[in-house]
C-alpha cells in the first residue's frame, strides 16, 4: 500500500507533527530504542486516553513514520511499534526544535532532559 505524496512535504510533515501528542509518542519510542508497546506509551504521557493515543499511532503510522507488528507469545498476540527508518531521522529534528526554543526564547528548567510529555506545561496545553 503506497502513501499519496503530498503537494507540498513540509507543510504536510508539521501537520502531522504539529498534532496533539505526536511528538510525545515518537519521543516514547525513541527512549525505548526505537521500539515500544501501546501501554509504555500511555503509562509515558500523563492526561493522554487510549482512544488518543490509538488515533496517534494510526496518523503516525499512515504517514510511514512508525510501523506497527504483531507476534504470537504464548497464545496471545504482542503488539510493538517501531520507528522506521526515516521516523527514526525525528531525534535530531525534535532536539533541534528544543535547543531552537532554548536559544530563541531563553533556557526553561521545565525542558532541562525532559520529554514533552512529562512537562507539565504540555500536559496543560494539551488539554485544550
Amino acid at each position: 500500500m503506497g502513501r499519496k505524496r503530498p503537494e507540498c512535504t513540509t507543510l504536510y510533515l508539521l501537520h502531522v507533527l504539529g498534532k496533539r501528542w505526536s511528538i510525545p509518542v515518537i519521543e516514547s519510542i525513541i527512549t525505548e530504542g526505537g521500539k515500544t508497546t501501546f501501554n509504555f506509551m500511555l503509562q509515558s504521557s500523563p492526561g493522554m486516553t487510549p482512544r488518543g493515543l490509538s488515533e496517534i499511532l494510526k496518523g503516525l503510522s499512515d504517514t510511514g513514520i512508525i510501523r506497527k507488528s504483531e507476534s504470537r507469545k504464548e497464545g496471545s498476540i504482542h503488539t510493538s511499534y517501531r520507528l522506521t527508518k526515516s521516523g527514526a531521522e525525528l531525534e535530531e529534528i525534535i532536539k533541534s526544535l528544543k535547543s531552537f526554543g532554548t536559544k530563541a526564547y531563553g533556557n526553561s528548567p521545565l525542558c532541562k532532559d525532559r520529554k514533552c510529555a512529562e512537562c507539565s506545561l504540555f500536559s496543560y496545553c494539551a488539554s485544550d
